[in-house]
């Protein structure tokens, strides 16, 4: 079998490439012969590499798939001209063509990529693997890819899949991500690191772990979702720690069951606030250690209301929540931190954006405030002063796509804190 490569031109100057059957040397997909029509199944024989160009685009017919065989993957598009992999179907679906199979590859680099319609966009083991600034959209799964020896997903959208993203071995890093409107937004059965992501609108879990044994959960957005935090099933005596992050507005904030073996949480300095039905469930019988969280009040009486444990089902281990911690209603995200005396209610919209967005707050007296924009690092990257109106025009300029934090300011009190993502 050898890949089969016909190259159609039309008169206006544009062409398509059809692609089949095997690679078997190095090869370069180029934009001046995009689109890449995929007919048949592609394979990446051994030892060779496949680099697309910025601005490629793949195409799949339905059922297709591309395999990264013991090979290298080069896909480095950039922000104006992404590569993007999508089906060829003029009404395409979820599950439309089939996947990208890293199959033991040598080295996978992603960035600046887009995934549509696939079945498993991105799937399998490699010995190294690197996705950034890359989107999943409207997928089966998004990506259940991974490496035993290097991972990193930063700065990535998955939007509108199954599943958003899949883990099921390896030690795998997550910063800067962003798990919106899927129906599970992050599923781990390994280790992983969650950083600084957004995890928003997920309808049965934002994050759900399973037979995870060490993790930390750290600096994240967790809101608007059936469950926020999910542990399931961590039976191999690890610690799970979970810091630093608002878990708001989900039906359960923190939810943990099946729990065998004897698992140790560090949950602190978390904002665990207005989920509906419990901002913490326990259906295990390990006694947790909650201390040390804003619960949104002082009076205890209602904290243990909103969290479900032994003194609802002595099947159950207590949660303790006690002492509270009511200093951390603004989440350290690595900005200076200031007492709020007025925390104001504000919308962003659009978010995400791409070239800009309108950030509308209340601001009646005409104060002049200050607007700070931080990285994900903490560093300050634009500063505006002498703002005396409500409305705030955000433009991306010379911003890469991620996840920003902004800081509010009049004199030296915070009026507002939030996070917004550029794609």
């Amino acid at each position: 079998m050898f890949l089969t490569i016909f190259t159609l031109t039309f008169q206006v100057g544009h062409s398509q490439t059809y692609v089949s059957g095997g690679i078997f040397s190095n090869t370069i997909w180029t934009q001046a012969n995009s689109p890449y029509i995929v007919t048949a199944d592609v394979v990446v024989f051994p030892g060779i590499t496949l680099t697309i160009q910025p601005g490629v685009i793949i195409k799949f017919d339905d059922g297709t798939k591309m395999e990264i065989r013991q090979s290298t993957l080069v896909a480095n598009g950039t922000l104006s001209n992404p590569i993007i992999f999508t089906s060829n179907n003029s009404t395409p679906i979820k599950g439309s063509w089939n996947q990208i199979y890293v199959n033991q590859s040598v080295n996978i680099q992603v960035k600046h990529c887009e995934f549509h319609y696939a079945n498993n966009a991105l799937t399998g083991q490699c010995n190294s693997l690197s996705v950034v600034s890359s989107i999943f959209t409207d997928n089966t799964t998004g990506m259940d890819a991974e490496s035993n020896y290097y991972n990193r997903i930063d700065s990535c959208m998955f939007r509108n899949n199954n599943t958003g993203q899949s883990i099921s071995q390896g030690i795998v890093n997550i910063t800067n991500c962003s798990y919106i409107k899927n129906s599970t937004g992050l599923y781990s059965q390994s280790t992983c690191n969650v950083v600084n992501c957004i995890i928003d609108s997920n309808i049965v879990y934002g994050l759900l772990k399973h037979m995870a044994c060490n993790d930390t959960i750290r600096n994240n957005e967790i809101k608007f979702n059936g469950t926020g935090i999910a542990h399931d099933f961590s039976g191999c005596g690890g610690t799970i720690w979970i810091y630093d992050n608002k878990i708001e507005n989900n039906s359960v904030g923190i939810l943990l069951q099946n729990m065998g073996g004897v698992q140790i949480f560090n949950i602190y300095n978390n904002i665990i606030c207005s989920n509906s039905t419990y901002n913490f469930q326990n259906l295990t019988a390990l006694s947790v250690n909650a201390a040390n969280n804003c619960w949104c009040s002082n009076n205890t009486t209602y904290i243990a209301s909103t969290i479900y444990d032994a003194y609802d089902n002595v099947n159950y281990g207590i949660v303790t929540f006690n002492p509270i911690n009511t200093a951390i209603c603004s989440i350290t995200t690595g900005y200076e931190s200031h007492q709020t005396n007025t925390l104001t209610n504000y919308y962003i919209y659009p978010n995400p954006f791409i070239n800009e967005a309108t950030l509308k707050f209340e601001n009646s007296k005409k104060e002049k405030c200050t607007l700070t924009i931080y990285d994900s690092y903490g560093r300050s990257v634009r500063k505006i002063h002498h703002i005396t109106t409500d409305v705030i025009k955000i433009e991306r300029q010379e911003f890469t796509a991620g996840i920003f934090l902004f800081q509010l300011q009049y004199e030296d009190r915070i009026i507002t804190t939030g996070k917004f993502i550029i794609e």
